[in-house]
């Protein structure tokens, strides 16, 4: 071969290379529908009601969205998430089958029903064909409900690797946004057009959501995802002056926390402060058991022992943690701290409701009163000193909540999702602790699912929207975690 030739081939080879270099650099068709759907789910899905306007502009594009995620979807990406996938499809099977219509021979034998079959009598509906809920309308709404988690989910489990940080990022950036609309809410007063719904806690800081506690769990959720985020970008073998970088990065996440834990005390969320002190000690623990490794063949995020070590700083961190609670409390803002002593109606009442509760459930065990018929079913229930101006839509403990309208069916899918997370932490923590891409996507996607948790003790987060987006993430995450260490 020729000189010439040899120098044209060896051009070839290095445009191709270049072109090959921007491919895999250009982003896919699934992170911008997922950062589309993203956008639109903050601005539109804030609230748990299935009445809110802002439904009818965020459920089709949902939809849209998961049509051209199945259209994207590929065998290989079914085969290595199939757990999950099956795991969903379960989720949106229960609720359907408790939308079909029943004979009366069977309807009638269902617990709970005495009441509906009483009425059925009187109205000579005897032999009429029902379904399993006795609220079909909320049903339906809970069905539709699905559309955009599920489109979240089938996009995520397409993304690459720095697209999945960059889907991250997009989170981290509109819960930031959220939190500085809270502090434009409180400092304008409860007259601030920026409240967006209808029925709000209006007077706290509650950004795009319609609850406090809702925004409070979303901005206590930044602080695994940024420290993950953070490990995920930072290389030892970076610049000569990666020291320094780690540095700043070190600092950054520290002030970082603390921003957090100020717009967490403007929400006046007690249920968020606590919440935040479990996040930080999650990721305080992981920080000091885990250690950079050097080893890892697949572009793992490493980070130098320095970054995040906060032995040396954590003087500095509580004197800053002291200068925000001042500040706040100076400022008249720590609405927080001031619901922590001031006892109301609300939190006797969420202490009252327990034992009505508790009969919903057995009353309608095995089969539950239907996904998402909680509100009608549970007036049934109430007893005199539960009856005020305000009605309970949810039980403010989603976990009774999902025993009650679910039954014994939602528990086994509940109790199914546990083990396989369990037998995967358990595989992780045997492994050892390394910061690989895997781990650091394990406990990114874990702290998430950790907090809903705790959170769903007192609270629905997620029945609104935006998280249950942010936990199919975390959720697709971990099944990507899993995929990731197998290689």
């Amino acid at each position: 071969m020729s000189h010439m030739a040899r120098w044209a081939l060896q051009i070839a080879m290095i445009s191709r290379n270049r072109q090959d270099a921007r491919r895999a650099w250009r982003p896919s068709a699934a992170l911008i529908t997922l950062g589309l759907l993203l956008v639109a789910t903050f601005a539109f899905g804030g609230s748990a009601r299935g009445d809110e306007l802002g439904l009818t502009v965020l459920r089709p594009a949902s939809a849209i969205a998961l049509v051209f995620s199945l259209y994207l979807l590929t065998y290989q990406v079914i085969d290595a998430h199939k757990f999950w996938l099956g795991w969903f499809v379960a989720i949106v099977a229960l609720t359907a089958a408790h939308l079909l219509p029943l004979p009366p021979m069977i309807w009638h034998r269902l617990p709970g029903r005495e009441l509906a079959i009483e009425a059925d009598m009187l109205l000579s509906a005897q032999d009429a064909w029902r379904p399993v809920s006795l609220s079909p309308e909320l049903t339906r709404n809970a069905l539709w409900s699905m559309l955009g988690p599920l489109a979240c989910f089938l996009l995520m489990i397409q993304l690459r690797r720095w697209e999945v940080i960059c889907a991250f990022l997009l989170v981290l950036l509109l819960g930031l946004i959220s939190g500085l609309i809270s502090v434009l809410q409180i400092s304008q007063g409860p007259e601030s057009a920026l409240y967006f719904y209808r029925i709000a806690n209006v007077g706290s800081g509650v950004g795009f959501f319609a609850n406090r506690n809702h925004q409070a769990v979303l901005l206590v959720c930044l602080i695994p995802i940024g420290f993950g985020l953070t490990c995920l970008t930072m290389r030892r073998d970076g610049p000569r002056n990666s020291a320094n970088i780690m540095t700043m990065a070190k600092w950054a996440m520290a002030l970082g926390a603390v921003f957090v834990f100020s717009l967490v005390m403007v929400t006046g969320s007690r249920a968020g402060l606590l919440l935040y002190g479990a996040a930080m000690i999650l990721t305080f623990i992981y920080s000091a058991s885990s250690r950079s490794d050097s080893k890892d063949s697949i572009g793992m995020a490493r980070s130098s022992s320095v970054v995040w070590k906060l032995s040396s700083q954590r003087n500095a961190l509580m004197i800053l943690l002291v200068v925000i609670v001042a500040a706040v409390l100076l400022s008249g803002r720590a609405d927080t701290l001031k619901r922590l002593t001031n006892r109301g109606a609300g939190d006797e009442a969420r202490w009252t409701i327990f034992d009505p509760l508790v009969s919903a459930i057995l009353h309608f065990m095995p089969v539950g009163s239907g996904i998402g018929s909680f509100d009608p079913v549970f007036r049934g229930f109430e007893k005199p000193e539960l009856l005020t101006p305000t009605y309970w839509n949810h039980a403010h403990n989603d976990w009774a909540e999902i025993a009650m309208t679910g039954g014994a069916p939602a528990l086994l899918v509940v109790a199914v999702a546990l083990f396989w997370l369990a037998r995967h932490y358990a595989g992780v923590l045997a492994n050892g602790l390394s910061r690989t891409t895997s781990e650091l996507y394990s406990f990114i996607g874990g702290s998430v699912l950790a907090l809903t948790a705790i959170s769903s003790f007192v609270e629905y987060p997620l029945r609104v929207p935006i998280m249950n987006c942010v936990f199919v993430m975390a959720v697709a995450l971990i099944s990507q975690a899993r995929l990731t260490a197998s290689r």
